[in-house]
């Protein structure tokens, strides 16, 4: 948002954080543009443009032992925190656990990917989180890959029957930029696909 304000001073912007289900709502009713979120699902007047796609993380404290990859079965048993099963990511989480026959022992979960880095971080555990949040974390956590990957989309939703604007259009093509920008700076620790 900074480099597309210093692109295009003249636009305005207006930057909101929503739930999924408000987002499209919104979207619908013409209150938005266009929102960005972890591919779902989206009603059919929407469309859902990918922009990016990697995997989870796996966030742990500064000083953890584990330098490599961690599987599942050690994230469950080291007080994972766990997404909240409703959100996007938080199912592929869930359905991975499940098809493994993994319970873990943590039973907090928790909406907010940021606040999973923050619970690491006081030491309540081991988390998994998206690769943004990651980034931002990465000086005050030990970020590793997970063994069995978890992918995530970033997908842009917009209305099916609104051309998107020449700003739109670029403010589209900076966030695509900046999302890969952030996965090779860290290419050796996230798997971008």
């Amino acid at each position: 948002m900074v480099e597309f304000h210093k692109q295009e001073a003249r636009v305005n912007v207006e930057l909101v954080t929503e739930h999924f289900s408000t987002l499209c709502q919104n979207i619908l009713q013409d209150q938005l543009d266009f929102a960005l979120v972890f591919g779902q699902q989206v009603p059919a007047a929407l469309l859902a443009e990918p922009l990016f796609q990697a995997y989870m993380v796996a966030v742990l404290p500064k000083d953890s032992p584990q330098n490599g990859p961690v599987s599942l079965e050690w994230l469950c048993s080291n007080n994972l925190l766990m997404m909240q099963q409703q959100d996007p990511l938080g199912q592929v989480q869930h359905r991975a656990l499940r098809a493994k026959g993994l319970t873990p022992m943590s039973s907090v979960y928790i909406k907010t990917y940021s606040v999973i880095a923050d619970m690491v971080l006081a030491g309540g555990g081991a988390g998994i989180v998206d690769l943004f949040t990651a980034h931002r974390y990465a000086d005050m956590l030990k970020i590793v890959p997970i063994a069995q990957p978890l992918p995530l989309e970033v997908t842009l939703i917009s209305r099916r029957d609104n051309p998107q604007s020449r700003a739109a259009l670029q403010l589209k093509q900076l966030m695509k930029n900046k999302c890969w920008e952030i996965a090779q700076q860290n290419e050796g620790l996230f798997h971008a696909a």
